[in-house]
């Protein structure tokens, strides 16, 4: 069995803010960077809501993955890549 990492754990909350500061280390064009800020938005939103969507997260999730696979493979963004591409895993859809 999967372990979920649950989007409504301390842990989730750390790992956006993670990313949020990763993301921003990365050289993304205008467009992506603000893509991926969206995504970034959408989730922290989700996360406050009190009924959080986990389609709408991982919606955001693949989005921020596919930015990320579009980019030179350099070190942060292979790392960070690895943070979102763990989380879809972990986290199947429902």
């Amino acid at each position: 069995m999967t372990q979920r990492f649950g989007i409504e754990t301390e842990e989730f909350k750390n790992l956006v803010a993670d990313l949020r500061r990763r993301i921003e280390q990365i050289p993304l064009d205008e467009t992506q960077r603000v893509e991926a800020n969206a995504d970034l938005s959408t989730i922290g939103a989700q996360i406050q809501s009190p009924d959080p969507k986990h389609s709408v997260i991982r919606a955001c999730m693949v989005s921020l993955q596919n930015i990320l696979n579009d980019m030179p493979l350099e070190p942060s963004t292979a790392a960070t890549l690895a943070l979102v591409s763990f989380w879809l895993h972990t986290n199947p859809p429902i």
